[in-house]
Parts: structure tokens; C-alpha cells; sequence
């Protein structure tokens, strides 16, 4: 993957999804990939301005993004917001659409 300092913003969306879409929960080598590629684009985003984006402290953020931990879901939510993306959950038949019946009316 190419330095995260070079990408813009829809570059590391992408580099995200597709990440995000290798996960296989059985495989502890894709998760680290993942996790890899948040770490990177933490630093390369700094992670004091990012520590004190997320109200979370540099030390620990640190820990959190080294190879083979496993940051809290919310920590990695936390980051997620501080970098200016969001988890979203997408049906695996490939339909994007929300179910209106759920929909909070938040973008």
C-alpha cells in the first residue's frame, strides 16, 4: 500500500472498504492487515492531534495501533471519526440501501 500521507481522503476510503471486505474473522492475518492500514494512516495523520481528537491518551492509542492488538471496537470507531470515516454495515448481496423501518434520519 502507498504511503498514507499520499492519499486523499476517497484513496484511503477505498484502501478502507477494501480492507474491510478481506476480513475474514477466522483469519488473524487479515484483521492484522486492517489494523495495519488504520495504524498507518493514524500516524500519518499524527497521533497527538489524533490522540487528542479521540479523547483517548497517546500512550494508549499507541498500544492500540501496534501490529497484533486488538483495540475496543469503540477505540477503533473513535479513530475511525477522528480520520473522517464511519463503519457502515452494507447486506452481502451487495444492496445499499437502509431499511426505512431503521432509519434514524442521521446522515
Amino acid at each position: 500500500m502507498p504511503d498514507a500521507r499520499c492519499l486523499s481522503e476517497d484513496e484511503m476510503a477505498a484502501a478502507l472498504n477494501l480492507a474491510l471486505a478481506a476480513v475474514d474473522p477466522a483469519s488473524r492475518t487479515s484483521v492484522d492487515e486492517l489494523m495495519g492500514l488504520l495504524a498507518q494512516m493514524a500516524r500519518a495523520h499524527r497521533m497527538k492531534r489524533l490522540a487528542q481528537e479521540t479523547g483517548l491518551g497517546e500512550k494508549s492509542l499507541y498500544k492500540s495501533m501496534k501490529a497484533g492488538a486488538r483495540p475496543e471496537v469503540g477505540t477503533v470507531l473513535r479513530v475511525l471519526g477522528a480520520l473522517g470515516f464511519r463503519l457502515q454495515a452494507v447486506p452481502l448481496d451487495g444492496k445499499e440501501e437502509p431499511n426505512s423501518r431503521f432509519a434514524s434520519g442521521r446522515s
